[in-house]
C-alpha cells in the first residue's frame, strides 16, 4: 500500500513538475539567436489635453538591420529616419500576467541598456513565448508635446 501511494506521489510530481513552463525561461530561450528586420513603423503623435493626434507615420517594409540575442547581450543594428543605430547592450526581459478582460494574459518587456520595449512574441497565443520565431517590440518614449512609438517586427534566422 505503501508502495502504490509512493509511485502515485511520484506520477504527480513528475507530471506537474514537467507540465509547468517559466515563461521568463521559455522567453529567453526564444530571443536567443540572430533576427533579422521584417518591418519598422515609425509613429510620431502630439500630445493633447483630449489625448494624442497622429503627425506622421513612416513604414518601411524593407529594411536593413538586425538583432542579435546571446545569453545576456544583445548587439543590433538598424536605420530609423532619425539615424543609424548600431550598438552592443545588456538586456532583461520582464514577465507579469495581466487582466484582459475576464481572463489574464502574459504580458513582457524587454529593458535594453536603459530603453524599455513591450515585446510580443508571435501571434500572441498562450505559450506563443515557447520557441518563438517571430516577435514584435515597441518602444514609446514622449516629452510634454511630443509621442514617438516605434515598431520592429523580428524574424528569427
Amino acid at each position: 500500500m505503501i508502495k502504490v501511494q509512493f509511485i502515485f506521489f511520484l506520477t504527480i510530481s513528475l507530471l506537474l513538475f514537467v507540465g509547468c513552463s517559466n515563461p521568463i525561461d521559455d522567453g529567453l530561450d526564444s530571443l536567443e539567436g540572430y533576427w533579422t528586420i521584417g518591418k519598422i513603423v515609425e509613429i510620431e503623435n502630439e500630445i493633447l489635453s483630449q489625448g494624442t493626434f497622429n503627425i506622421s507615420q513612416v513604414e518601411n517594409d524593407m529594411p536593413i538591420g538586425f538583432f542579435n540575442f546571446l545569453e545576456r547581450e544583445l548587439s543590433y543594428e538598424y536605420s530609423l529616419s532619425t539615424g543609424t543605430y548600431m550598438g552592443s547592450e545588456s538586456y532583461v526581459l520582464n514577465h507579469e500576467r495581466v487582466n484582459s478582460g475576464f481572463t489574464k494574459i502574459d504580458q513582457f518587456t524587454l529593458i535594453i541598456g536603459t530603453r524599455s520595449f513591450d515585446i510580443t512574441f508571435g501571434d500572441e497565443t498562450k505559450n506563443s513565448f515557447q520557441n518563438a520565431t517571430q516577435i514584435t517590440l515597441t518602444e514609446t518614449t514622449s516629452n510634454n508635446t511630443l509621442e514617438m512609438v516605434v515598431i520592429f517586427e523580428l524574424l528569427k534566422e
